[in-house]
């Protein structure tokens, strides 16, 4: 009887906690499974264990199956492995992860918000056994081992679309894991953020340890914290980060052998330096505040003054947090119609034969800044001397028509001038369109703004008129686009160059009209709105 990833492409990535890395091949070979060596698009299916890590990511986003050891584990003894990972979760937190992407989803549909969001497929039991015994318990409180089933790993950030003190370059990427240094410029203070840790990271039993006190303490100085006398690191080190949203408030784990078998939180004020301080909650109760006062700082304040204040029973009970008073409206006198902002007028347009549109493909892959057909150029002894990026690649094709002559090592060459991956003569030839048949047209049209664009740089209105371009053509085959000019300051107009393949249906004198959202523009309500 076939198994279900038969012939499929099977990756594998992690640490196991039942069986070896040379166990789980072994296993996967034999039930007929193809091993792939990394994460690719050919990718059928990816097992993981703890620490997965890039490959997971990789595979999440490329759309790729994904199933963690509990599926493989079932699989392997003849059981249904999806209902080895369908755990129905009963109890705290068990629809945690369902909540909190009712409120992403909620806030990515409101326009004077922006919104980030990562997670990563939960924990197997295998992993929660590991951990329990890790620290000489039965079984992980219900609420963590709840948390980490659904997702090892969460991370949330929103803040205002439209807000005075944010930055207008302000960039910060969706649906990957965060790192502490992006996080050192997420605007915290006009949002909110959130980062739980990967449970690897947050209850690991030995290793590293995060240095809260900043040496305020010296090695022989003795201090008490949770009724526990304390000499020099020792606090730090019965501490596990758990939530990195905020440095002034940091969340841990506390971990001292037999003080509490619920293995208790803290919030920590000033970078952790008043743990002596702070009352315990567990994971429940802190993870169901945050949620209710969307992972404001806010309410990470409320909670650490009110614990040490005794007025904070660690119950689900936070003020939930006005989002409306912090997601400002934009001036009124700032906005102007978003629809059909741009207009795209096709100049001329010029059928090209098979060396001429060779030349040209090769020219829109090399914008001007940059230096492959340069090196390409002097690799096979050709000038480059006060030539244009065009003139390189006219000459360049001109000096490989024939693929029978072309030289093995100049190929590598030329792979290496590209800056491509494979470097060999077939790809050279490939980068080079050596023996293409294609034919195309050369269009030129030119993109006029239909507002006032005189909030944009001009890299912006350069970087959107190539949008528009190909959008107002998304109807033909566009195999490369360049700016040739730029005018304008109020209403910008601006050239562009498309090459189309094959017999485009095209005619000097056609309009259209397209609707984009400028760059430096935020969309209100069909209104265009400059970012501040």
């Amino acid at each position: 009887m076939s198994s279900p990833i038969q012939g499929k492409v099977v990756a594998f990535t992690g640490k196991f906690s039942k069986m070896t890395r040379k166990e789980v091949q072994s296993a996967l070979e034999g039930l007929g499974a193809i091993i792939g060596k990394g994460v690719t698009g050919k990718t059928e299916l990816l097992i993981y264990g703890d620490k997965a890590g890039s490959k997971l990511e990789t595979a999440q986003r490329l759309g790729i199956e994904a199933q963690n050891e509990d599926w493989l584990v079932a699989l392997l003894a003849g059981d249904d492995p999806n209902a080895a990972v369908d755990v129905k979760l009963t109890g705290p937190l068990s629809d945690y992860l369902e909540r909190v992407e009712s409120f992403v989803a909620a806030l990515r549909s409101n326009p004077l918000a922006q919104v980030r969001s990562h997670s990563s497929p939960g924990v197997s039991s295998a992993t929660l056994e590991k951990v329990a015994r890790d620290w000489g318990l039965e079984a992980l409180p219900e609420d963590i081992a709840n948390f980490y089933r659904q997702t090892n790993g969460l991370f949330v950030g929103w803040w205002p679309a439209y807000h005075p003190e944010l930055p207008k370059d302000f960039y910060f990427p969706d649906g990957v894991a965060p790192s502490s240094y992006m996080l050192d410029s997420f605007p915290a203070d006009l949002g909110g953020v959130m980062w739980v840790l990967p449970i690897e990271e947050a209850l690991k039993k030995s290793g590293g340890y995060v240095d809260f006190f900043y040496d305020c303490y010296g090695p022989d100085e003795e201090r008490e914290a949770f009724g526990t006398p304390f000499k020099g690191e020792a606090l730090e080190r019965s501490i596990r980060l758990f939530e990195f949203g905020m440095n002034y408030y940091p969340i841990g784990f506390v971990t001292l052998p037999g003080l509490d078998a619920t293995l208790p939180l803290v919030v920590g004020d000033d970078y952790g330096a008043c743990w002596d301080h702070s009352l315990f909650a567990t994971c429940e109760t802190y993870l169901e505040n945050m949620l209710l006062g969307a992972f404001t700082p806010q309410v990470r304040r409320a909670l650490y003054h009110g614990a040490t204040r005794g007025g904070v029973s660690w119950s689900r009970h936070s003020d939930p947090i006005d989002l409306e008073a912090m997601l400002v409206e934009p001036p009124a006198s700032q906005v102007s119609s978003a629809e059909d902002n741009f207009t795209a007028q096709v100049l001329q347009c010029e059928a090209l034969d098979a060396q001429q549109f060779r030349v040209h493909a090769l020219h829109s892959k090399s914008p001007s800044y940059a230096s492959g057909l340069s090196r390409a150029s002097q690799v096979l002894g050709l000038p480059v001397k006060g030539l244009s990026n065009r003139e390189l690649a006219q000459q360049l094709a001109e000096a490989t028509c024939d693929k029978d002559s072309f030289d093995t090592q100049a190929g590598k060459k030329i792979c290496k001038a590209f800056g491509l991956k494979r470097s060999s003569k077939k790809a050279a030839l490939e980068r080079l369109m050596v023996g293409s048949e294609e034919v195309g047209v050369l269009a030129i049209v030119e993109v006029t703004t239909n507002f006032s664009a005189t909030k944009q740089q001009k890299w912006e209105a350069e970087h959107d008129a190539l949008a528009v371009a190909k959008r107002a053509l998304t109807s033909h085959d566009v195999r490369g686009a360049m700016v040739l000019s730029s005018t304008g300051r109020k209403t910008r107009a601006t050239e562009v160059e498309v090459l189309l393949a094959g017999a485009a249906d095209i005619q000097a004198g056609q309009s259209f009209e397209v609707t984009l959202c400028p760059s430096g523009f935020m969309e209100l309500d069909g209104q265009l709105v400059p970012k501040p």
